[in-house]
């Protein structure tokens, strides 16, 4: 806001005018005897109100999402800020059936993310006992099927060694969202979940926001809520062939990320 100040008759404070007028002061600070000489100054006034530079547009707003079209019907989603990415499982203790119940699950979840529009991208992270083809997942437009089966690739069965590729696999210099989702099927010993957090903390202090799915009866509720980011950003499916009743969850709470 631009303030023009008029001080009348030789009472005023200069000084006070000066801290209510914008500057420069010379501009927008108007000293005159009394009322009657308004009109002397009425044609500077509208020249200063001409030149006061125009308000600077509010940022556009970003649409809202219709929850309850995303939580339970198949509504698209797109995120308040570009995002990048990543889901991770464990292929070789889900086995390969369970590893395309996830396939379909990401490209179901990618689709209603409406990826080209947000400028946002999907990958995955797991080891070397995945499917190498995705011949049997129908993917929507935006997506690389190339991308996706050659980001099937690893070395270790560890889940820590996972969590560890999963960190080093964004770029810091990145400006999109870092956004994980890791499937969790089974309670981690006590030595290898001590690694896991360990990675997990390095992640996080990257700003990676880890969002944690667990799958079946073994999952420890306690471990995947210290995983997640926020204790909103846990979920639990009982098999790995209902994960698909977490998509609506799990896209709302990706959409709304700030």
């Amino acid at each position: 806001i631009s303030m023009l100040a008029i001080g009348i008759n030789n009472q005023v404070d200069e000084k006070e005018l000066a801290a209510i007028a914008s500057t420069p002061t010379d501009n927008f600070m108007f000293k005159i005897d009394n009322f009657d000489a308004l009109q002397s100054i009425k044609d500077r006034l509208a020249v200063r109100t001409c030149k006061v530079p125009p308000a600077t547009p509010a940022p556009p707003t970003p649409p809202t999402v219709n929850e309850d079209a995303v939580l339970y019907g198949n509504a698209h989603c797109g995120p308040k800020i570009p995002v990048d990415l990543k889901i991770v499982f464990d292929t070789s203790a889900i086995g390969l059936d369970n590893s395309k119940f996830i396939m379909r699950f990401i490209a179901d979840v990618s689709d209603r993310l409406d990826l080209q529009q947000s400028q946002s991208e999907v990958g995955t992270v797991t080891n070397d006992c995945a499917t190498k083809s995705l011949a049997d997942v129908s993917f929507g437009s935006g997506h690389d099927r190339e991308k996706l089966e050659q980001s099937l690739v690893g070395t270790s069965p560890s889940f820590s060694w996972m969590m560890r590729k999963l960190r080093l696999s964004f770029d810091q210099q990145e400006q999109r969202k870092k956004v994980a989702v890791v499937f969790l099927g089974e309670t981690l010993d006590g030595a290898e979940f001590r690694k896991v957090l360990r990675e997990t903390g390095r992640a996080k202090f990257m700003g990676i926001q880890i969002l944690v799915v667990g799958v079946g009866t073994r999952v420890n509720s306690r471990q995947a809520s210290f995983l997640a980011t926020q204790a909103n950003q846990v979920f639990f499916a009982l098999s790995y062939d209902i994960i698909d009743e977490l998509e609506g969850p799990l896209l709302l709470q990706i959409c709304t990320l700030n």
